[in-house]
């Protein structure tokens, strides 16, 4: 079937076929219309044929009253033209409608033989002819006409011969019609199908019509079939047909149609063919001049529009109202203008009564709401909320505002006790962490003080006096930097780094001590590296806070995923572990200061680790978000990707 389509033989030929079809429903199209109006399919034979000549007896008939004058004396008279004789094709007598006297007869004498004896009245109520028995003016006239046998090859024969044609393949006309038009949508659908492939070439190919915005190219298709048929119609005023000429002027006729509609036709399918190629590289409306201008256009109606509503929605409230008041006075001067009459100042009265009472009415219910309002959160209510259904503009703006207010309120109170539960947490267990090393230190000291010099114990009490010493110089400094970092009192150097390459130090680090406890490490990141804007030593110190702390607390024997990945613009890192304990605090509380996941804190760690790296990620411009689940702990850290 590829084949089939890109073949330029197989093309022509479908043309070809497809003229021949459309031409064959044309006509049999035509033939079974007139066989349907006239209802062929009913009629006897005969009834058609006095049908016909009765037809062509009016016709006649009506020629000859065309041909109709009277002379000074007012008799009647009949001028048949210069170039046709009435009296090859009938004869006839004309009298008067009211006393059936003899007017006019014509040359040849009235016989018997004829085709059809038609009499047809024309009334008339001009006084153009008078009676040759009376003198009086006729007021109407009858035409009798006789028609004669049909000249071979004449319009009328072939006319006859049509009507006879169309009654007798009454039926078989509705098949053809049907078929031809089904072969001629078949290939019109291949024809389309094929536009644009070519032989030997796999893609599709366009020629310079495609070049041609598809709108200029359908004017120019469209002005090309109006210029045809503008032709076809002025041969035809030259031609002069007339129903009663003979063949020959009808040939040219017919043969004029058949150009006219075979040049209408072929520029209608490459019309189509165009914007069946358009359509398959879904390349219709862009290149449209129309789309363009339109587009233009619109934009500039959205930035104009745009600008007004801007304009209008920074007014203050008062100046809305004047700019309304100042609209409704200027429609009241036009509409005052444009009618001087009482009637007019009358219904602009009533126009405006039916609107503005409405208006008013529902402005008012809206200022009773606000009031109600602000009267419930002055008198302490801060749950109160404003309805701001069918609120609009300034009105909502205001209603949400005082809403936020009594919201605002409620976070400022919760956050003020938290905050003094924080002053209360906070002295309470910087006191027990500095209570207890220090302790260990004086009592150890005054052990050492009883016992000799030398000895085991003696050596044992100085390990452990070291090793509580260093703990309480290590809280003192994690203490001093975490206030630097939560103050912004650290020197900060952003320079482009490599992301995998610092992870993969931070893992390598800490290798060895996940190994000891059980820990299996796995880390997952891109082939690619992704570079980012940090301070190394600071962002060290973040990631090795975050992997400290999952040394510490992570279950042992479990898995530590760390990775890195690339979400649009931004570079995320993501540590994440199973933690010993049940997590039953949020990770907002994990990141502040001197909270413990150990709620006995018995487990080594100042609780100040968590809150040190989110502070000096925020001071990198980072994001620092901690998630938990059940025992799931997982830190997001996310940097802008350069």
């Amino acid at each position: 079937m590829n084949k089939i389509k890109k073949s330029l033989f197989a093309k022509i030929i479908a043309f070809v076929l497809l003229v021949f079809f459309a031409f064959n429903t044309l006509f049999s199209g035509i033939c079974s219309f007139i066989a349907l109006d006239e209802n062929y399919y009913t009629k006897a034979k005969a009834d058609v044929t006095d049908r016909l000549y009765s037809d062509i007896s009016n016709e006649v008939a009506t020629f000859i009253y065309n041909g109709c004058y009277s002379d000074l004396k007012g008799k009647l008279h009949v001028s048949y033209g210069h170039n046709f004789n009435i009296s090859e094709l009938a004869d006839f007598v004309i009298c008067n409608g009211e006393t059936g006297e003899v007017l006019h007869i014509s040359s040849n004498p009235v016989k018997t033989g004829y085709l059809s004896t038609q009499s047809t009245y024309f009334k008339t109520y001009s006084a153009y002819y008078s009676s040759t028995l009376t003198g009086e003016p006729i007021k109407s006239i009858e035409i009798k006409v006789m028609l004669k046998p049909f000249a071979k090859n004449s319009i009328l024969d072939l006319r006859q011969k049509l009507i006879i044609f169309c009654y007798e393949n009454r039926f078989l006309n509705l098949v053809l019609c049907l078929i031809s038009g089904i072969f001629s949508i078949i290939l019109f659908a291949f024809l389309l199908a094929s536009a644009g492939w070519k032989k030997g070439k796999e893609t599709l190919q366009t020629s310079w019509l495609e070049k041609i915005p598809f709108d200029v190219l359908t004017v120019i298709i469209g002005a090309s079939i109006l210029g045809v048929l503008l032709l076809y119609i002025s041969i035809a005023e030259v031609i002069q047909i007339n129903a009663l000429n003979y063949l020959e002027p009808l040939i040219l006729r017919i043969s004029a149609i058949a150009l006219m509609l075979f040049i209408c036709g072929s520029l209608f399918v490459i019309w189509a063919m165009s914007l069946a190629k358009r359509y398959k590289a879904k390349n219709i409306l862009k290149p449209c001049v129309t789309y363009r201008v339109l587009r233009f256009l619109y934009k500039k109606f959205k930035s104009v529009a745009k600008f007004i509503i801007m304009l209008f929605t920074n007014l203050k409230l008062v100046w809305k109202v004047v700019l309304f008041i100042v609209a409704v006075t200027a429609f009241e001067l036009i509409f005052s203008i444009a009618g001087d009459e009482v009637e007019y100042y009358v219904f602009l009265s009533i126009l405006e009564k039916l609107f503005f009472i409405p208006v008013v009415i529902f402005i008012s219910i809206l200022l009773q709401r606000l009031k109600s309002g602000g009267k419930a959160l002055a008198d302490g209510n801060i749950e109160n909320k404003i309805d701001t259904e069918y609120m609009f503009g300034d009105f909502k703006e205001h209603a949400e505002n005082l809403n936020s207010i009594g919201e605002g309120v409620a976070i400022a109170v919760e956050e003020k006790l938290k905050s003094e539960r924080f002053k209360t947490e906070l002295i309470t267990n910087v006191s027990h962490d500095i209570k207890t090393p220090l302790t260990s230190v004086i009592n150890y000291v005054d052990l050492i003080k009883g016992e000799k010099p030398v000895g085991e114990k003696i050596n044992e009490y100085i390990n452990v006096l070291e090793r509580q010493s260093n703990r309480l110089k290590k809280l003192v400094e994690d203490l001093v930097e975490a206030s630097k970092a939560s103050s912004g009192n650290i020197s900060v150097k952003l320079v482009s780094c490599d992301g995998n390459i610092l992870l993969e130090q931070a893992a390598g680090e800490y290798a060895e001590k996940f190994k000891s406890v059980g820990l299996n490490l796995i880390i997952k990141k891109p082939n690619d590296s992704i570079k980012i804007a940090a301070d190394v030593r600071h962002l060290g110190r973040v990631f090795d806070n975050l992997l400290n702390n999952i040394y510490k607390h992570a279950m042992p024997d479990s898995r530590v995923y760390l990775s890195l990945e690339r979400k649009d613009e931004i570079a995320v890192f993501t540590f994440k572990n199973i933690s010993k304990y049940e997590l039953e605090i949020s990770g907002e509380e994990l990141a502040e200061r001197f909270v413990r996941a150990d709620k006995s804190r018995n487990t080594e760690g100042s609780g100040l680790g968590l809150s040190i790296a989110k502070s000096l990620t925020e001071l990198q411009n980072g994001k620092f978000n901690i998630v938990t689940d059940g025992d799931l702990f997982k830190v997001i850290l996310s940097f802008n990707a350069l």
